[in-house]
């Protein structure tokens, strides 16, 4: 268990190089979030015209009624 256990810190140098990108790239674009991001954007976008398109269709009147 020791390779788990007496890890090497690299801390300071991941620091030093997330801080070295500064004003190059966005921080949320930052790491790991150019993976998370875009897919975050298109679940969020996604949710956001399912929620536009349901208010349309309260507005207009043309909801479906459920038989529950």
């Amino acid at each position: 268990m020791d390779f788990v256990i007496k890890k090497q810190n690299h801390v300071l140098e991941k620091q030093k190089a997330m801080q070295a990108q500064a004003g190059k790239q966005f921080v949320y674009k930052r790491g790991n979030g150019r993976i998370y991001f875009p897919i975050y954007m298109a679940v969020f976008g996604a949710g956001f015209v399912g929620t536009m398109y349901q208010l349309v269709q309260y507005g207009n009147g043309t909801v479906k009624k459920s038989d529950a």
